[in-house]
């Protein structure tokens, strides 16, 4: 799974290894997250989608078990400095949740692709 987000200038990746890599836009590695890590919980960790906020700070995760999980990184600190699973799910094909936190709205559906939108 590759995703960019060119306004920050990064690149997502993510596969079965379970493994997200940000990528600066000349591909050196930025931050490493190991989503198969304990503390995050899930209970099938391999990346199915990526999506990165605007301002590169916030990030979705959804996973082969059907969830979701919103980080607050930090790639310049390579740090995670807040993490919270928004779906908890097993295998459902279609979830929909909002982050009151950060005024968006997720959704993960039949094709597997996390979508953002902002919430006015």
């Amino acid at each position: 799974m590759i995703g960019m987000q060119p306004r920050v200038g990064r690149i997502l990746t993510g596969g079965r290894d379970a493994k997200v890599n940000i990528l600066d836009k000349h591909f050196a590695v930025l931050m490493c997250i190991d989503m198969a890590d304990k503390s995050y919980g899930s209970i099938s960790p391999g990346i199915r989608a990526l999506s990165l906020d605007r301002m590169g700070k916030n990030l979705l995760v959804g996973t082969f078990g059907s969830e979701i999980f919103e980080l607050n990184i930090e790639p310049s600190c390579k740090t995670v400095d807040k993490c919270r699973p928004l779906v908890r799910g097993h295998c459902s094909p279609r979830k929909a949740v909002s982050s009151a936190t950060f005024n968006t709205c997720c959704a993960i559906g039949f094709e597997r692709n996390v979508g953002t939108d902002d919430v006015p």
